[in-house]
């Protein structure tokens, strides 16, 4: 009895552990891969949502762009690769990880599709 108590205790401080760790991990992640932002440099036209940044073998913008296409939002892709003014503006504005996400308000560094739902709403 005194053995399944002892290890009753143990899992519930796993639990907590794990539980703090895992809102600090997701505090770090939240912070790094949406930012404010506000340049006049780079213009969206009125009638687009989001502007993409990003190449065609990379599998992360391909889902970003069948999520954004399901979802009916309107948005311009820009390819890296082949275009070097887009690949200008990508290192303008601090691009270090495809698919960048630019808003009229803010960047996303990658595609997490949560996050994204709860910014879009």
């Amino acid at each position: 009895m005194k053995k399944f108590v002892v290890q009753s205790l143990l899992l519930v401080v796993l639990i907590v552990i794990f539980s703090v760790a895992g809102r600090a991990i997701n505090e770090w992640y939240t912070d790094y891969s949406v930012v404010s932002y506000s340049d006049n440099q780079l213009l969206i036209p009125e009638n687009v949502d989001l502007v993409i940044y990003s190449v065609d073998s990379c599998k992360a913008c391909m889902a970003l762009t069948k999520y954004l296409d399901d979802r009916k939002i309107n948005y311009i892709k820009k390819d890296i690769v082949s275009n070097k003014q887009n690949e200008n503006e990508f290192e303008g504005l601090d691009g270090s990880i495809v698919p960048l996400i630019v808003n009229k308000d803010w960047i996303m560094r990658g595609f997490y599709p949560q996050k994204l739902d709860s910014i879009l709403k």
